[in-house]
């Protein structure tokens, strides 16, 4: 699949319109079953090495193509796994996913360490570009000097994680009780978890009664 995905790219990048593309990978999912053995006795980790040994070859032949110098290439997971084995929702590392930007785009090697969202890649990629992200309401730009409270939130079925330069703070909302509150206790944490949960879920009520409006 990445090895037509490049071929595509490369082809439109012989237009001199830009162009926005986008592929999703599905082999570090269940089942785990990849045409591709080099870890034994470990499903999981043997379909993160063929995933990762795929883009390894995505990636060289974009290099080595005349697209490469005005291409912009980011990876993002789209959420964590149960890996290692036995990591829990109560552990706010279990969605920490990477997000790469690479190319011939890219003019210099930076390492960024803020704490930030998923939901930040498109004002932080549009900040990049020049471009207004008005309409991305729950989206910040992360390299602009706007961003002063760095902050994470992720929710998943039946609670939510808030974390921010004070701590991580777990909450199961089937339980009503607070699971993980790392390294001390903060109330100030949790209602900005539950206020960000009730704002992104009142934007869609609102955004399911504008579709079916129209």
């Amino acid at each position: 699949m990445l090895d037509t995905f490049a071929r595509q790219i490369i082809a439109r990048s012989q237009q001199t319109t830009p162009f926005f593309a986008t592929c999703l990978t599905l082999s570090s999912h269940e089942p785990w079953e990849v045409p591709y053995q080099r870890i034994d006795n470990n499903p999981k980790a043997n379909s993160l090495a063929y995933t990762d040994s795929c883009i390894g070859v995505f990636v060289n032949t974009l290099k080595n193509s005349a697209a490469w110098d005005n291409l912009l290439i980011i990876f993002v997971a789209d959420h964590g796994i149960s890996y290692p084995e036995g990591i829990t929702e109560d552990d706010p590392t279990k969605h920490h996913i990477p997000l790469l930007w690479i190319g011939g785009a890219v003019c210099d090697s930076v390492h960024v360490t803020d704490i930030c969202n998923q939901s930040d890649l498109a004002a932080t990629l549009l900040g990049a570009m020049n471009l207004p992200a008005g309409d991305y309401h729950f989206s910040r730009n992360v390299l602009g000097s706007g961003y002063v409270y760095p902050f994470a939130m992720h929710s998943y079925a039946g609670g939510f994680a808030f974390i921010d330069s004070t701590g991580a703070t777990v909450y199961d909302l089937n339980g009503k009780r607070v699971t993980t509150d790392s390294p001390t206790p903060s109330e100030q944490r949790l209602q900005r978890g539950k206020a960000y949960l009730q704002g992104a879920i009142a934007d869609f009520m609102t955004l399911g009664s504008v579709l079916n409006n129209k």
